[in-house]
C-alpha cells in the first residue's frame, strides 16, 4: 500500500494567496469542466496516495466536461493538487500539472482537431485559444500580438486562474506539441492582468 501524503495546506494557501484570489473571484465566473477534469487526471496519474489525499482534502466530484462550473471551486481543488504535486512550491506543483495536462484536452474532441491544426505552426495554435477563450469560461479577455515568427505576446486581463503558474504551464504544453523548443515567460501588471511572452524555435 502507498504511503500516505502529507500536505501542508495552510502554507500552500498563503503561498499562493488563495484566500484573498477566491473572494476576489465574481460570483458569475465560470470554467468548463475540462479544466477540472485535468486536475483529477493528473492526480490519478500520480499515484492512488496522491489521487486518495487530494480527494480527502479538496471533497473534489466528477464534472461533465462542457459544463460550466465555479472558478472559486477550481482555484481551491488545484491549489490542494499544486501542493501535493510539489510540497516546497505549490506554485510550479500547478504548473506541472497545467503544462502535462494539456494532453488531456489535445486528447479530447476539440483538442485533436486543434492538434492537428497546431502542429505546423505555432501561431495557429496561439490564435485559435485568443479566438476560442469563450470556449472555456465567460469572464475575461486575451488578445494574441504577434511581434515576430517565433515571438508572441499574450495579453490578459481578468484572468482569475494564476496566470503566472497554471496558464503558464497550460502554454508551455501547447507550445510543446508544435516547436522544437519553446519559452514562455509570465509578466504579471496585477493580481488578474499580465502578458505571456512566448517563443519558440520552429521544428
Amino acid at each position: 500500500m502507498s504511503a500516505p501524503v502529507a500536505i501542508d495546506l495552510a502554507r500552500a494557501n498563503a503561498l499562493l494567496g488563495l484566500a484573498d484570489r477566491v473572494a476576489s473571484v465574481p460570483e458569475y465566473a465560470k470554467v468548463r469542466g475540462i479544466w477540472f477534469t485535468v486536475t483529477a487526471q493528473h492526480m490519478r496519474r500520480s499515484g492512488e496516495a496522491a489521487r486518495l489525499a487530494w480527494q480527502a482534502a479538496s471533497g473534489a466530484k466528477a464534472r461533465r466536461i462542457y459544463r460550466l462550473y465555479r472558478v472559486r471551486d477550481l482555484l481551491e481543488e488545484l491549489a490542494i493538487a499544486g501542493a501535493i504535486e510539489n510540497p516546497d512550491d505549490p506554485r510550479e506543483g500547478i504548473r506541472t500539472i497545467w503544462q502535462a495536462g494539456v494532453a488531456t484536452f489535445v486528447h479530447s474532441l476539440i483538442g485533436r482537431s486543434v492538434a492537428r491544426l497546431a502542429r505546423p505552426d505555432p501561431m495557429t495554435a496561439l490564435r485559435w485559444v485568443e479566438r476560442s477563450r469563450h470556449l472555456s469560461c465567460n469572464y475575461g479577455t486575451w488578445w494574441l500580438e504577434q511581434i515576430s515568427s517565433d515571438y508572441a505576446i499574450m495579453h490578459v486581463r481578468d484572468e482569475y486562474i494564476w496566470l503566472d503558474c497554471a496558464h503558464r504551464g497550460g502554454a508551455e504544453g501547447t507550445l510543446q506539441i508544435c516547436a522544437a523548443s519553446i519559452s514562455v515567460e509570465p509578466e504579471m501588471t496585477s493580481p488578474f492582468h499580465g502578458k505571456l511572452h512566448l517563443r519558440w524555435t520552429p521544428k
